[in-house]
């Protein structure tokens, strides 16, 4: 259940990142946290919301096959996980900056103070997103619900105590490198969801070809075990993988990589 805990402690690192520099931004508003409070809550609401939406059109299309409904949600589980390693690695630092302007327009008079509710809120919106199309993606499978729910508060802990750190000052210099490794993490996660469209799609008899195992290591690790679950979370290990679900991984694998590598390049 690695997974879950890691894609949840990076959505709720990102939110404290932002909503650090917000507050460091307008220490000095009376009556801030309100607006906080109300982003927060609106911010938190939207993405419940999105959960209860999720889940209906996942009924929905039972119909039509359970394959299909997990397809579509892991395609945007990995959507959105891609957004999140090529768009951060561009655009976080020029969005912190333009957060701490907006927080100090704030101060001055020169924005009103809605404005801060309304960033904290899609903000947490987004970041809330991410997690529920990639629980939904992962609830597909046949993950226990109770291990799942420890996952996801591993997750939040972790993610709040990082926050804390780096709202006082304590870690503000690592945040570069545990970004730097969860990103790297994120495309292999990215990777492992993508061969599972390719197992779906199988499945669902909408492509055939490549369907056979290319080979059996279940006699060497197999995917109960416990080095077989921590291969698999971390590498998206298979022990009786098809061509096409190899072919899908690799793919997306080397797509993302080469993506992460353009925007350092540009950065440079």
């Amino acid at each position: 259940m690695f997974s879950v805990s890691l894609i949840v402690f990076r959505e709720i690192v990102e939110i404290a990142i932002i909503l650090t520099i917000l507050l460091l931004a307008t220490n000095n508003i009376k009556g801030r946290k309100r607006y906080i409070f109300l982003g927060c809550g609106l911010g938190v609401c939207g993405a419940i919301i999105l959960a209860l939406f999720t889940n209906k059109i996942t009924d929905l299309a039972d119909g039509y096959g359970q394959e299909i409904t997990n397809i579509i949600i892991l395609s945007l589980a990995i959507f959105m996980i891609s957004w999140t390693v090529i768009w951060m690695q561009k655009e976080a630092s020029r969005f912190s900056k333009a957060a701490f302007e907006t927080g100090k327009k704030i101060e001055v008079g020169e924005e009103p103070k809605i404005i801060l509710s309304l960033i904290i809120a899609s903000s947490i919106f987004r970041e809330g997103a991410e997690i529920v199309l990639f629980t939904q993606g992962f609830l597909a499978g046949d993950e226990p619900n109770l291990a799942f729910l420890l996952s996801v508060m591993f997750g939040c802990v972790a993610g709040a105590a990082f926050g804390l750190l780096f709202y006082f000052g304590v870690i503000k210099f690592a945040f570069k490198y545990i970004f730097s490794f969860t990103s790297f993490l994120l495309i292999l996660l990215a990777s492992s969801l993508s061969a599972q469209i390719a197992k779906n799609l199988i499945q669902a008899n909408i492509i055939t070809a490549f369907s056979k195992p290319l080979w059996n290591s279940s006699h060497i690790v197999s995917n109960g075990s416990f080095l077989g679950q921590l291969l698999t979370n971390f590498f998206g290990y298979n022990a009786r993988p098809t061509g096409l679900e190899l072919s899908f991984y690799f793919v997306t694998l080397i797509l993302l990589i080469l993506m992460k590598q353009q925007v350092n390049a540009k950065k440079a």
